[in-house]
């Protein structure tokens, strides 16, 4: 998750591809759209690091949608909708007016994230808060949800 500092659309949440040794900008840099900015609201101790740098996210997921887990669904035995892709569990803004997160998407790197799970924000009203998701079996998993004290079991076909 990024900083809460940096407007209502800044910084993009996202995932990345970790590799050893790596620098992924935090706290001095942060992602907006397919670009790398600096954040210049603090006096920073560094200046070895620059934006070029920063490795892009392999799939940005939107300012202040705090996602909280995700799930990699790999293989034949899942539906063609999931197959492949991160399932990605936005447990959604603090602040409520911001309508971002209150659910759950799809991500695969070079496609921009789809909304898959929804119907957890309801003009304005919280229903629930979307926290993780673990593989049950090659059918079904469970996602979790703090706001409600719900376990929810999915099963795909």
């Amino acid at each position: 998750m990024g900083a809460d500092h940096l407007g209502d659309d800044k910084p993009e949440e996202a995932l990345y591809v970790i590799a050893e040794g790596r620098h992924y900008g935090w706290p001095y840099y942060y992602q907006y759209g397919d670009n790398i900015f600096a954040d210049s609201t603090f006096e920073w101790n560094q200046d070895t690091l620059q934006a070029s740098d920063i490795p892009k996210a392999w799939s940005p997921l939107g300012g202040h949608t705090a996602p909280l887990g995700f799930e990699y669904f790999e293989g034949l035995q899942w539906p063609e909708s999931i197959r492949n892709y991160f399932l990605v569990a936005l447990h959604g803004s603090g602040k409520v007016k911001l309508n971002k997160g209150y659910e759950v998407v799809r991500a695969r790197k070079g496609l921009k994230p789809e909304p898959l799970i929804t119907g957890f924000l309801q003009k304005g009203d919280r229903k629930g808060r979307p926290c993780d998701i673990f593989i049950w079996d090659e059918k079904s998993f469970f996602l979790t949800d703090d706001h409600s004290g719900v376990l929810y079991f999915l099963e795909v076909e």
